[in-house]
């Protein structure tokens, strides 16, 4: 699959749906594409949404730089806010200020090796918090756009 690049009003407001076990398969391979459409771009993480497809799915760089896949994602706040400038690939040339959580708990599912989804929840912190919470807010149809500020 080739993927093409949603801007700016076409990832606003979009409504995205679970992936079931039995799709899971199927969107680790696109996961995959995405990883390495990010990788390619400069991007430290990216959504389904992001390339048209309107899935709950991320995959985001964490730490020592690797990259990993979330299916129907979440996260809480567990920490105290940060100031951030954040970029998009779907804003180029754009930077936003906006305050996030410098500590946040994400829930999310990861397919194993038998091809079944399980639950993790984990603490994130830092540039992988701040990451995870941009992508997750995609597939919930929020961007920097709408809750930071231009700069």
């Amino acid at each position: 699959m080739n993927l093409q690049l949603k801007y700016k009003e076409e990832v606003e407001n979009v409504k995205c749906d679970d992936i079931n076990e039995e799709e899971a398969g199927q969107y680790k391979e696109l996961a995959e594409q995405m990883i390495e459409f990010a990788v390619q771009n400069g991007g430290m993480g990216l959504s389904a949404p992001q390339v048209g497809i309107h899935k709950k799915l991320i995959v985001w760089e964490g730490k020592e730089n690797t990259f990993h896949i979330g299916f129907n994602p979440s996260y809480y706040a567990d920490g105290k806010d940060t100031n951030t400038v954040e970029g998009c690939l779907s804003y180029p040339d754009e930077q936003y200020f906006l305050t996030r959580k410098k500590s946040i708990r994400a829930v999310y599912y990861a397919l194993n090796q038998g091809g079944k989804l399980i639950k993790i929840t984990r603490k994130m912190t830092n540039d992988e918090a701040i990451v995870f919470a941009h992508e997750t807010d995609h597939i919930n149809g929020i961007t920097i756009a709408m809750i930071g500020k231009k700069l």
